[in-house]
């Protein structure tokens, strides 16, 4: 797919639960790595986040066969 042919996708969600922590959940590596997985069996082994203009994130997803695994990485 070339980038003129990219498509949007967005989710919302909505928790109980104060802006302030799910902020710091959904963006603060420590604690990314004890929620955010590709599904069942999978682990994230390793996040970095800089959550600011141009910041980069590289998060590490690992199946549970360990020849299984993915980095999703970006710009915020």
């Amino acid at each position: 797919m070339t980038e003129s042919q990219s498509k949007t996708a967005t989710l919302t969600r909505i928790y109980n639960a104060p802006a302030s922590l799910v902020f710091d959940c959904c963006l603060r590596p420590e604690h990314l790595v004890h929620w955010y997985n590709a599904g069942d069996g999978w682990t994230t082994p390793n996040a970095e986040t800089d959550p600011r203009p141009g910041g980069r994130f590289n998060i590490r997803f690992q199946g549970p066969d360990p020849k299984m695994g993915f980095e999703l990485n970006g710009t915020y």
